[in-house]
């Protein structure tokens, strides 16, 4: 009959991203040289060298908590907030992509980079096992 039909509305759906806390279990194998650095020195040096160890980043809105218990193979931090997921993360402030690196004697004079440009979590390292939380886990071998 030739009538014009009304237009079929066209609805989106904008899904958040998946949000997780980012969690770094550090793990240092004997003969590496943090480990080495660490063994050297004695139970009160070593607790002051472990609180000034610490992961930074370009974005001031991601930070990083070292959990408590670190031992001399074993070092795991969390990030303050949960993080969405991306496909790219930008830091902040500005087009840059999001920078992590491990530090040690932070805020002291022979300051210095462990490891620079930290891995970012995948998908497939979810652990929601405990709810409410989900940690999105990043191993490292030192």
């Amino acid at each position: 009959d030739k009538t014009i039909q009304a237009a079929k509305p066209l609805f989106t759906l904008t899904f958040n991203n998946r949000k997780a806390t980012w969690r770094y279990t550090i793990k240092l194998q004997p003969g590496s040289p943090l480990y080495i650095e660490m063994a050297a020195l004695a139970a009160p040096a070593k607790a002051i060298f472990l609180s000034n160890l610490k992961i930074s980043t370009n974005d001031p809105a991601v930070k990083f908590t070292q959990q408590p218990g670190a031992t001399d193979t074993n070092i795991i931090f969390h990030s303050d907030t949960a993080l969405a997921f991306r496909e790219k993360y930008i830091a902040a402030p500005g087009v840059k992509p999001l920078s992590i690196t491990l530090k040690k004697n932070t805020g002291l004079i022979n300051e210095a980079v462990v490891k620079a440009d930290l891995q970012y979590p995948s998908t497939s390292s979810l652990d929601a096992t405990n709810d409410p939380s989900i940690y999105s886990d990043i191993f490292l071998t030192l």
